[in-house]
């Protein structure tokens, strides 16, 4: 039976006693001004999943104590934000958020004495990113495309070797899709929710980026900053929405206003006045193909290329080994 850093036995239950902190742990305990109230948060980081561990206990026995682990693979967003409830003269409060919620270390009240702390927020975000995509949809799909390479040069190889032996075998017809998309960014300002001073300038910026394995997307105002990012394995419906508003007029400039946007997974993203319809189209076809070439579709499409790869494989060993004398081992049934 093995066991991890701290005890943990993988074939036990997880448990206050019993969860995965390989990566390490962190306390997280937001702010408590109730005096008699014992309240403890810690969030740990082990090899496949991330557990968070919530104490609450009051001073006349009730508790709320609870333990939940999610898997990598099921993380979609890691998130970094920052609000500021005084809008500039307040203390910042940040916070990192996932599917399991918000994590906002050391106090959320944005007060000058119970200011977050930024530095572990930082560092939580930054290893939960690299964990997600080393153990999550990202590094499941860098690893079909790794064996999916290797076993199409071992094809290659072993159609070689039968050419050479005079056996006769077709070659490997199946090619191994390989679709490099370049990073992208759009400015999708939604000038409808901008002072007119301000549109267009980075103090209201609100950006789509389209990386390799993510969608990522950048939100800033003067008051608060939004960093999201998911996986496109994670990403459900992409619907470009073409709206028409005739005589729809922006107060502040008096130009024509519209509703053309994009949503992705509810989040509805709708660049300018709402008038910019071949940018729409352009953002919901990159976000369509990146989808479906490197999320669970791209993924269950090259896992039957490697099928493909494998059955030939199989069957251009078993015509050499006949070729040379050599008795084929009978199947595992």
């Amino acid at each position: 039976m093995v066991r991890l850093q701290g005890g943990y036995d993988p074939a036990k239950p997880i448990g206050m006693d019993n969860y995965d902190k390989t990566h390490g742990e962190y306390d997280i305990t937001p702010w408590n001004c109730e005096m008699c109230v014992t309240m403890k948060h810690k969030i740990a980081l082990g090899n496949d999943e991330t557990t968070r561990i919530f104490v609450n206990e009051g001073c006349c026995g009730e508790k709320s104590n609870e333990v939940r682990s999610r898997p990598y693979a099921q993380l979609g967003s890691v998130d970094v934000s920052m609000y500021n409830n005084c809008c500039c003269c307040g203390a910042e409060v940040w916070m990192v958020s996932t599917d399991g919620g918000d994590i906002a270390p050391a106090g959320n009240t944005g007060n000058c004495c119970n200011p977050t702390d930024k530095k572990m927020v930082e560092e939580i975000s930054e290893k939960l990113q690299e964990l997600k995509v080393a153990r999550g949809n990202i590094g499941l799909m860098k690893m079909h495309n790794a064996n999916g390479d290797k076993l199409a040069h071992v094809a290659n190889m072993l159609d070689a070797l039968a050419s050479a032996k005079g056996v006769d075998a077709p070659p490997c017809s199946t090619v191994m899709d390989r679709t490099d998309f370049p990073n992208v960014t759009y400015d999708v300002q939604n000038w409808q929710e901008v002072p007119l001073c301000c549109r267009g300038k980075e103090s209201y910026a609100s950006k789509l980026h389209l990386e390799e394995f993510e969608i990522k997307f950048t939100n800033r105002t003067p008051c608060y900053q939004t960093n999201s990012r998911r996986p496109y394995a994670q990403l459900g419906v992409v619907a470009e929405q073409d709206v028409e508003v005739p005589c729809a007029y922006d107060c502040c400039s008096c130009e024509p206003v519209g509703g053309h946007a994009v949503e992705v997974d509810g989040v509805r993203v709708q660049p300018r006045l709402g008038m910019e319809t071949e940018l729409c189209q352009t953002i919901a076809m990159e976000l369509q193909a990146r989808k479906v070439a490197l999320g669970n579709i791209g993924q269950l499409q090259k896992g039957e290329q490697i099928r493909d790869v494998v059955n030939h494989a199989e069957t251009s060993l078993e015509a050499i080994m006949q070729k040379l004398g050599v008795q084929v081992p009978s199947k595992p049934e």
